[in-house]
């Protein structure tokens, strides 16, 4: 448990955005945090990702480390999934029905430690199998 008021308030000036709704961890201890885009600390600096770098959308539901070390982005209301290659950003739109709606409550997709996809939507559950 934390005891006592010694904090730093991170503001828009220190680079993190009022707005930010999400907040991950990677295995290299750098943290993520879900903007108006994407926002990876790396206790020495920020790096961005946004519009301007490749992210079709900056609306972010969820950050989370694939088993690989992968870093994915949920984002957007039409549930796309981007992730970050060294050819840049690359983006998948999930091909859930059009009745399932994101949980604006909950992470809207996570992926598991078997690589498979799970969507949490209003009408339910649903998994995106890996089939190998």
């Amino acid at each position: 448990v934390v005891e006592g008021e010694n904090y730093q308030r991170l503001r828009d000036t220190s680079g993190i955005p009022a707005l930010t709704s999400r907040i991950a961890e990677d295995l290299n201890g750098d943290l993520w945090f879900g903007t108006s885009g994407a926002i990876k600390f790396v206790r020495r600096g920020l790096t961005t990702f946004n519009t301007a770098g490749g992210l079709t959308g900056t609306n972010i539901q969820n950050i989370q480390e694939g088993a690989d070390g992968t870093i994915y982005f949920v984002h957007g209301i039409d549930w796309r999934i981007s992730q970050i290659t060294e050819k840049g950003i690359e983006t998948i739109k999930l091909k859930l029905p059009e009745s399932a709606k994101m949980l604006w409550t909950s992470n809207a997709a996570i992926i598991d430690n078997k690589g498979n996809w799970w969507a949490l939507a209003e009408n339910g559950l649903y998994l995106f199998a890996d089939k190998n």
